[in-house]
């Protein structure tokens, strides 16, 4: 028979590493995207009678007694799943395709979003990595630039002085056209415009405050301020212009992404609609300073100061401390003479992060105002979870079990022992307790407390930190890390779904922090937790014992309730562990459940910082942190989405085929039989045989040899004698005595584990 030739493809596999026994060919539908093929030793046909389906042959070789090579030819009737065609050009050959919900879905799609899904024909080369331009490449660049960096130095020089004769005092005012010109503002785009000081003023007081400014002394340029020029900024107008000003003028230091400085402000003293004077520091809040007292302010941070800093912490994960130095550096880097507002900054960071939530959840429109705010509403919510009557379809709850199960709300759960807090003995007070990640501290731990004399007890022999770590404390600190609930599927963090833990990871903690974030939840819950085998005993005891009727899971209104074990982790766990396995469970697609882990990473870096804070400040500042990376995760889900379903779409098709080519070359019976384990597993995974499983046997050795002895004295009384001299039993006892000999010569040879040349 002649050999199949095999055609490139990105999922062709090398015929070394499969098996010699059985070998398989690509299955090939007309119509349909071509696969890559496997090594295969027998042939896949297409019936031209009929296109939904096609054949496959399996060749089975054996060595008769004499020497001669037997095989045996067996044919099967497979029909390609017709999900198959949805990316393709062409419509697949097949009318009845139960995937009309997803091929709807992707009608939308422009045909060049999906060309990358398609495998290469036969004679199309898979497409070679792009090389990168000589011309891009950075060091090429940096050779490019070298022949310039003369005149790039020259020009620096330029920028940084003036490229007028201004030593002789003679240049005019861009302004008034007078001469003496000596004043320039280095933060306005035409810095290299002179102006008098009259001029100056005129462009900055009122409209440009906070602009830096330098004057020619005779000799160089010397940085000056607006009030050393005499500015005054007048508040409470637009125009800058007041009727009733204040008499006095009030000296404020303000700080801006371009440095500190004082400023000379004359407070308004007008009276409003109202009847009643405007408070100075809303004067101040108005034009965009935030005031570090509501009493005689006399220290303000600008709003793109507070901004800024609140994205750098998000992305760089830039403590406070550091951004206040690098302002000093920009106001002078000498070191001398920079106002240290730190402390007040500190203050004002945690009011603006706290007046930037809520006006993000428009607490501000809502009739009731901040004080009215519930639990977790300012927390951002998965929009890919579902979440009834909001993307829901109508009609959901009576959904059939084949579609409902797609309703399934995903969570995983796990700790972080690295974001711990000193215990520094502050006066502590906390904004928004319970409105958004961190669920309400008082109510919490006084469950905590009431729960400390619980013991529990391990029956995994997993050592994961979460048993090892469970009664640990630290010395010194208030709290030993937090515990957090996720969504499983996105990754994104829930409402009220983390707290810190005083005494590891107990399961007072997290039994707390699951029941509240599914608080009111009706959908079937599954929930990834690395010691799920072990937490989800007496979970509904615990829940009916230690918490009120409010928390209660009503599990009469839901569906299912299951547990997994994260991938990662379920390799630790040992035998009679398949029914947590996200590799086994049925419906949860390909549900990971480390995601969790990628949320720590990038929260990390801010332990050092948040481990010196009051408890309070900490949440609000990981409240925060949370906020961004659920928003982060959001914008991103349409990139994310779109790409994740072409990539299951394309593995979908070939771990099918792979699945259905493997399956053809059993017996149609030894198949329907292990279908019949499987389905009998699903339904009961406790009272079933693990089809999963590993046999393993106990029989030792000495017993393999006696009963290999007893089998050959029968066989010997039956008249059947060996027809060498060494019967099949010794010959095995030789070898495997052989053997050890050979370990125990390998263990001579090696000192300390590592292999000696003079042995």
């Amino acid at each position: 028979m002649q050999a199949n030739k095999k055609r490139p493809g990105p999922h062709a596999s090398s015929s070394k590493k499969g098996s010699k026994k059985s070998r398989f060919q690509t299955i090939q539908v007309p119509g349909l995207v071509p696969a890559a093929a496997a090594v295969s030793s027998g042939s896949t046909s297409v019936d031209s009678t009929a296109a939904r389906e096609v054949t496959v042959h399996n060749f089975n070789y054996s060595t008769a007694a004499d020497g001669r090579l037997n095989h045996r030819t067996t044919r099967r009737r497979v029909a390609p799943h017709p999900a198959e065609g949805i990316f393709a050009k062409t419509p697949a050959p097949y009318s009845d395709v139960d995937d009309s919900d997803l091929a709807a879905v992707l009608e939308a799609f422009p045909s060049e979003d999906t060309q990358s899904n398609k495998e290469p024909s036969g004679d199309q080369q898979p497409a070679k990595a792009k090389r990168v331009r000589a011309d891009l490449r950075s060091a090429n660049k940096v050779r490019e630039w070298l022949p310039f960096r003369d005149e790039f130095l020259d020009e620096l020089l330029l920028f940084e002085g003036c490229e007028d004769p201004i030593e002789d005092g003679g240049l005019a005012c861009t302004g008034c056209g007078e001469p003496g010109a000596t004043l320039r503002c280095i933060d306005c785009f035409t810095r290299d415009a002179l102006y008098c000081k009259d001029c100056l003023l005129q462009r900055h007081q009122a409209q440009l405050p906070l602009h830096r400014v330098e004057e020619w002394d005779g000799d160089k340029f010397v940085r000056r301020t607006l009030r050393e020029l005499g500015a005054i900024v007048q508040l409470g107008h637009k125009d800058g212009n007041c009727t009733t000003p204040s008499e006095t003028i009030r000296r404020v230091v303000v700080a801006d992404i371009t440095g500190v400085q004082a400023v000379d402000v004359r407070f308004c003293d007008c009276v409003d609609v109202t009847g009643d004077f405007t408070r100075e520091w809303t004067q101040l809040f108005r034009r965009g300073w935030f005031p570090a007292t509501t009493n005689r302010p006399a220290t303000a941070f600008t709003f793109t100061l507070l901004d800024t800093f609140q994205e750098l912490n998000f992305q760089g994960k830039t403590n406070l401390y550091d951004f206040w130095k690098t302002i000093e550096r920009l106001t002078d880097n000498s070191g001398s003479g920079v106002f240290n507002r730190y402390k007040q900054l500190s203050h004002v960071m945690r009011l603006w992060r706290h007046l930037t939530a809520l006006k993000r959840f428009a607490r501000g429109h809502d009739p009731t105002g901040p004080g009215g705010t519930k639990a977790g509403e300012l927390a951002l919510e998965c929009a890919a979870c579902p979440h009834p009557e909001k993307n829901l379809p109508q009609g959901w709850a009576d959904a059939p079990p084949d579609v409902k199960w797609l309703y399934t709300l995903f969570l995983m759960i796990d700790a972080n022992f690295r974001a711990r807090c000193k215990d520094r003995k502050l006066d502590d007070f906390e904004l928004a307790s319970g409105w958004s990640y961190y669920v309400e501290e008082t109510k919490y731990q006084a469950h905590v407390k009431a729960c400390a004399h619980r013991k529990e007890e391990n029956t995994c022999s997993a050592e994961h930190n979460a048993i090892t770590k469970a009664h640990l404390s630290r010395e010194g600190y208030i709290a030993s890390g937090i515990g957090a609930v996720l969504c499983a599927r996105h990754a994104l963090v829930r409402k009220n779904g983390t707290g810190d833990l005083q005494l590891g990871e107990r399961q007072a903690n997290m039994d707390y922090l699951v029941l509240s974030t599914v608080l009111g939840i009706l959908l079937s819950l599954l929930f990834s937790y690395d010691i799920a085998c072990q937490w989800y005993k007496h979970l509904f005891k615990r829940m009916l014992e230690d918490y009120p009727p409010e928390m209660h899971i009503d599990r009469s209104k839901i569906d299912e309730i299951r547990f997994a074990i994260p991938k990662k982790h379920f390799r630790v766990h040992g035998p009679n562990h398949s029914h947590f396995s996200l590799n086994f469970l049925p419906r949860v697609g390909r549900t990971y459940g480390e995601g969790i882990e990628t949320q720590w990473g990038v929260l990390n870096p801010l332990a050092l910082s948040t481990r010196e804070m009051s408890p309070g400040m900490r949440h609000e500042v990981f409240n925060d942190h949370w906020g961004a990376w659920n928003w982060q995760k959001t914008i991103g889900f349409g990139d994310f989405l779109l790409h994740a379903l072409e990539v299951a779409h394309v593995m979908r098709i070939h771990q099918r085929r792979a699945f259905v080519e493997y399956s053809a070359t059993f017996e149609p019976a030894v198949v329907r039989q292990w279908e019949a384990m499987v389905q009998a597993w699903e339904r009961d995974p406790l009272n079933s045989a693990d089809p999963f499983e590993e046999p393993h046997t106990s029989i030792s050795y000495a017993t393999a040899k006696k009963q290999l002895n007893e089998e050959e004295a029968i066989e010997a009384l039956q008249g059947v004698f060996p027809a060498h001299d060494v019967t099949p039993g010794i010959f095995l006892q030789l070898g495997l005595e052989i053997e050890d000999q050979q370990y125990v010569y390998d263990s001579d040879l090696c000192q300390d584990g590592v292999p000696s040349m003079e042995n």
